[in-house]
C-alpha cells in the first residue's frame, strides 16, 4: 500500500518501528491528526517512503523507547483546513534518548506549512558527518549553541552561517540593519520540556531570536531567513532598539509572511496588528494636531488680515477728516 486515505492513530501497540507501513508515500486524512501515542516499545517510527502529508498535525508522544523519528524523505505538508493551512507537529512526553538529528531539523524547517511549536526533546550529539561547528569560526554554515552578537563582535564570521541550532542573540550593537545575516536560513533551539501530566516543565523556554539594546537598528529585514522555531509564543523578539521600529507594522507583516508560521514576531511586546493600530493612533494624533495647527494658522492670518483692515480704515477716516473744506 503506498497511499493511505482515512484516519491514522497508532495507539498502545506493542510494536518497536512502523516499518511494516514503509511503503507508504502518503497518508491523506479529513481534519484529524497523524498520531502516535502511548506505544511503549516503539523505536522509530520508520515511514522511509512517506513523503506527503495531509492533515491537521503530527502527534507523538509518550514514547519512553523511541530513539529517532525517521521521516527521511518527508516533503510535503497540507492541511484540509483553508483557515488553518498549518501542519503542527507536536513531540511530548519523550524519554531522555530520543533525540532529532541537525539533517531532520533542517528538513523539516524546509516543508512549507509544517509548524513546530512544540517538541519535547534534544538534538543527537553532533558527529564528523554533520560538519557542525560547536565553535563560530569563519567558514561554518552550520552553527550548535547559541551564538551572540554584541559591541566588537566579528561580524565577519556570521557571512557563511545558513543554520543556528540554538538562539541568536544581538545585543547591544551598533547595528542599523541586519544585512550581515547574508546567508542565514534557518534558527532553530531545542530543550525546553514541557510540563508532563502531573509534573513540572525542564528549562526555559527558548526564542528563536532576541534581538535588543540596538538603538541605531532601523531595519530588521533577513535577508535569506525561511523559517524559525522556538517555544516561545512570540519566536522573535525585538526590545529596545530603535522607537520607530514599533511604529513599523509593514516590516512586522512581511517577516511574519516571510516565516509562514503562525507564531509572530513581537516588537516591544507587540505583535504585527498592535503595532499597525499603535502606528494609526499617532498617524491619527499628528493628523489632529496639523490639522490644528493650520486652523491656529488661518485664523491667525484672518486675525491679522482684520486687523490690517482696521487700521487702513482708520487711516483712511483720518485722511478725511484732516483733508480742508473747499
Amino acid at each position: 500500500m503506498k497511499h493511505l486515505i482515512g484516519g491514522f492513530v497508532m495507539y498502545c501497540t506493542n510494536y518497536t518501528s512502523a516499518r511494516f507501513l514503509a511503503a507508504l508515500e502518503s497518508i491523506e486524512t479529513d481534519y484529524t491528526q497523524m498520531v502516535w501515542e502511548d506505544n511503549y516499545y516503539m523505536e522509530d517510527l520508520g515511514m522511509t517512503n512517506l513523503t506527503s502529508i495531509t492533515c491537521s498535525g503530527i502527534t507523538v508522544s509518550s514514547g519512553s523507547a523511541m530513539k529517532h523519528l525517521i521521516l527521511p524523505i518527508l516533503k510535503f505538508a497540507r492541511s484540509n483546513n483553508l483557515d488553518y493551512p498549518e501542519v503542527n507537529v507536536m513531540i511530548s512526553n519523550m524519554n531522555d534518548n530520543f533525540c532529532i538529528t541537525f539533517e531532520e531539523m533542517e528538513k523539516l524547517m524546509n516543508i512549507d506549512n509544517l509548524d513546530l511549536p512544540s517538541l519535547d526533546t534534544m538534538y543527537c550529539p553532533p558527529t564528523v558527518e554533520d560538519k557542525i561547528c560547536t565553535t563560530l569560526v569563519e567558514g561554518c554554515t552550520r552553527i550548535y549553541g547559541d551564538v551572540e552578537i554584541g559591541p566588537g563582535f566579528d561580524l565577519k564570521l556570521m557571512k557563511s552561517v545558513e543554520s543556528v541550532f540554538g538562539t541568536l542573540v544581538i545585543n547591544g550593537t551598533e547595528l542599523s540593519n541586519l544585512s550581515f545575516l547574508e546567508s542565514l536560513k534557518f534558527v532553530a533551539p531545542l530543550g525546553w520540556k514541557p510540563a508532563s501530566l502531573g509534573g513540572q516543565p525542564g528549562g526555559e523556554r527558548k526564542y528563536a531570536i532576541v534581538v535588543e539594546n540596538n538603538q541605531n537598528l532601523v531595519n530588521y529585514t533577513f535577508p535569506k531567513l525561511k523559517r524559525v522555531r522556538g517555544d516561545q509564543p512570540y519566536i522573535i523578539v525585538f526590545d529596545n532598539n530603535n522607537e520607530e521600529l514599533s511604529y513599523n507594522p509593514e516590516m512586522c507583516f512581511q517577516l511574519k509572511e516571510q516565516l509562514n508560521t503562525t507564531q509572530n514576531p513581537a516588537v516591544d511586546g507587540l505583535i504585527c496588528g498592535f503595532i499597525k493600530s499603535k502606528a494609526e493612533n499617532r498617524d491619527g494624533s499628528r493628523k489632529e494636531w496639523i490639522i490644528l495647527a493650520l486652523i491656529i494658522c488661518v485664523s491667525l492670518v484672518l486675525f491679522l488680515a482684520l486687523i490690517a483692515y482696521c487700521c487702513c480704515c482708520k487711516q483712511r477716516d483720518n485722511d478725511t477728516t484732516d483733508k480742508p473744506f473747499s
